[in-house]
């Protein structure tokens, strides 16, 4: 099976790269977006528990979900597999298993940069034809954008603006939020196991400078048809957290954290844009 993966970063424009691959004519997608097998096989067995799963099936196949048949039938034909037990591989391929021609299998799954490097050597085993992206984001606006979608994805309303330093720096250390901020980790972690013909970097802010270019850039390296994408959606946002200016106090705080991410960063010979100004 040949397995195209974008592990992240959360909040690092894998939902745009989504929306603007989806229709590709070479890359096949699941209904759901973020499968997260991965991550629940390797690390958190709880990350893929039924009362999720059926949650995320209700919300597809609500009524007005579609007004074609076939589109329905299609969309409940995969749910009905999503929803077996058990969750391992066999559930994982079969979730593909409408995928006829196209000649990649998609999983754009954030939790996915979690896995160490024993799963990754694993993973590379079980599918030796497995390509990979991982997105860097200006570390500083990632962590921003991640507070603010957290507060309002669990409709928190926006009273974190009023936070003093010691309270967002107290945020920011949570489990949750702090793993999707170590960029270097999973970096280092997914280097040891694919070579550069099969794992890429690449940078939010590249994407929304240029996206043709990007996006032309990354067919190359899945070895892809180029699509003629829809020029007026190149620059539209996907899933953006409410826009609110970041105070002062926040910005001194998230700096003193990834001063050393930033320096592990160039340590790794990794690029640093120079539109990562705020966090420089």
């Amino acid at each position: 099976m040949n397995l195209f993966l974008s592990v992240g970063a959360m909040k690092a424009g894998t939902t745009w790269l989504y929306s603007m691959l989806e229709k590709h004519p070479d890359l096949y997608f699941t209904p759901e977006k973020e499968i997260h097998f991965l991550n629940h096989y390797y690390i958190n067995n709880n990350v893929l528990r039924d009362e999720y799963r059926l949650n995320q099936a209700k919300n597809r196949l609500r009524p007005n979900a579609t007004n074609h048949i076939g589109v329905y039938k299609k969309l409940a034909r995969w749910y009905a597999m999503y929803l077996e037990n058990p969750k391992d591989f066999v559930w994982y391929e079969r979730l593909f298993s409408l995928n006829k021609q196209k000649k990649f299998n998609c999983d754009f799954s954030n939790l996915s940069a979690h896995l160490e490097v024993n799963h990754w050597s694993d993973l590379r085993k079980k599918y030796p034809n497995v390509k990979l992206i991982y997105i860097l984001r200006d570390p500083i606006s990632r962590l921003w954008s991640h507070t603010k979608f957290h507060h309002q994805f669990a409709g928190k309303g926006t009273d974190f603006i009023k936070w003093n330093e010691t309270d967002y720096k107290f945020f920011l250390n949570k489990k949750f939020i702090w793993e999707n901020a170590t960029y270097t980790k999973y970096i280092k972690n997914m280097r040891s196991v694919f070579s550069e013909e099969d794992f890429k970097v690449v940078y939010f802010e590249d994407f929304t400078a240029d996206p043709k270019t990007k996006l032309f850039e990354l067919e190359e390296f899945l070895g892809i048809s180029h699509m003629n994408f829809d020029e007026s959606r190149l620059f539209q946002k996907v899933n953006t957290s409410k826009s609110l200016e970041m105070p002062d106090s926040f910005l001194k705080v998230s700096r003193k954290l990834v001063q050393k991410e930033l320096e592990d960063m160039k340590r790794m010979n990794l690029r640093i844009p120079e539109s990562w100004n705020a966090s420089i």
